[in-house]
């Protein structure tokens, strides 16, 4: 629509309006730029009255009002610091320095970057790392009602978790879970038992070894503590061990043993005889004492060996002990010390014998530790009296 203007060159009075006053309105309103307008009063539009022309006054932007209904509302402009251009709802635009907080939604992950990880598609990870804080890796099970939760434990520096090379699909075994291993394993330590006291060690095997079980429950037995080192006991006339071993508290059970094995020399070479008193103490209780016959001088090593178990009676507080000594005479052997070629009960200083805690049986608690010992006293104290202890061992039976 064009408005009248009369072009008579009428400015009008101080008082007056003239046909130039008249004509810059109409001009105005017909789309002729005839001065700067400055409104400061509240102008209202219409839904769809407000039109915005494009450079070429061809098209218009047309502003439509959405239908608030409770109250009239502000539409804010920013504060720019330079030109920019106005955000639309659908057209393809880059955005720039803006934050997005937690009540954006995307409605369409196909608007995203391909590089971007997306909830409704396959997702291939970039060659970056991806870090996850404790408990927030979570794997739901196919029905999509309960979960796995991944949690870290209290690791004190970074550690790798390998991922085997399978050759097929296969399952995780887990701590607590009763499964079957299908292919052959190779574990180097394996601890047995909720006290952890019990260990399976491949002790520089050079091959594959089997352990065979009878069929039948049975208990394992094993070698508790052994030495080799000497020990020259010499010098001294009370008494002194040649076994100490603490036996820990429920190794025993019920109806448990404890080996031991002694072996080494005497070497009697003072001009005084004399006698050896062996003992075997449990708990502090001697279980059996005894004095050997007196043994002369000689210059000859005598070989002896003492071999006991001290055992459970069928409660973890009742004990009985059992055992042989043997020591040879001072007849020299072809090869070594110890000889054969004598009755070794008839040609001293050789002696022999069962030993027993008969009469002597100790009520020892063996549910807390105890201390095995054998001890021998020399009745002389010299450099030429010695006993000699040149191997320790000691083995735990273990029955249920």
């Amino acid at each position: 629509m064009v408005w009248k203007v009369v072009n008579i060159g009428d400015t009008g009075t101080g008082s007056k309006f003239g046909a130039d006053d008249t004509d810059k309105i109409n001009k105005l309103f017909s789309g002729i730029d005839v001065d700067d307008i400055d409104i400061n009063a509240d102008w209202t539009f219409r839904s769809g009255k407000l039109n915005i022309r494009n450079p070429a006054n061809t098209f218009s932007y047309n502003i439509v009002a959405g239908a608030i209904t409770t109250s009239n509302r502000t539409l804010n402009l920013p504060v720019l610091t330079s030109s920019d251009t106005m955000a639309v709802t659908g057209l393809a635009q880059t955005f720039s320095n803006k934050t997005l907080d937690s009540s954006c939604i995307i409605s369409s992950s196909s608007s995203l970057p391909a590089n971007a990880v997306k909830t409704d598609a396959t997702n291939v990870m970039g060659d970056f790392d991806t870090s996850f804080m404790d408990n927030r890796v979570r794997i739901y099970n196919p029905a999509n009602t309960f979960r796995y939760t991944i949690i870290g434990a209290a690791i004190g520096a970074d550690r790798n978790l390998t991922l085997p090379l399978i050759t097929g699909p296969d399952t995780l075994a887990s701590l607590g879970l009763a499964q079957t291993f299908t292919a052959s394993q190779t574990f180097n330590t394996i601890l047995v038992g909720t006290n952890a006291r019990v260990s399976l060690l491949d002790t520089d095997l050079s091959a594959v070894r089997s352990i065979k079980f009878p069929n039948t429950n049975a208990s394992l037995s094993g070698i508790v503590q052994r030495s080799g080192g000497v020990d020259d006991i010499n010098l001294t006339n009370t008494e002194q061990d040649m076994l100490n071993y603490t036996v820990l508290g429920n190794s025993m059970r019920a109806n448990g043993a404890v080996r031991f094995t002694i072996t080494g020399y005497i070497l009697q070479n003072n001009v005084t005889g004399t006698t050896y008193t062996f003992a075997v103490k449990f708990g502090g209780t001697n279980m059996w004492a005894d004095v050997s016959p007196t043994i002369a001088q000689s210059a000859t090593k005598i070989p002896f060996r003492i071999i006991g178990e001290v055992f459970n009676k069928n409660a973890t507080n009742a004990q009985g002990l059992s055992g042989y000594i043997i020591v040879n005479d001072t007849t020299a052997a072809t090869t070594g010390i110890g000889d054969i070629s004598s009755d070794t009960n008839t040609s001293p200083p050789a002696f022999s014998g069962n030993f027993d805690s008969e009469g002597a049986d100790t009520t020892k608690d063996t549910t807390v530790d105890q201390t095995l010992q054998v001890t021998v006293t020399m009745s002389v104290s010299s450099s030429t009296v010695h006993t000699v202890v040149k191997q320790v061992m000691v083995e735990l039976f273990t029955y249920t």
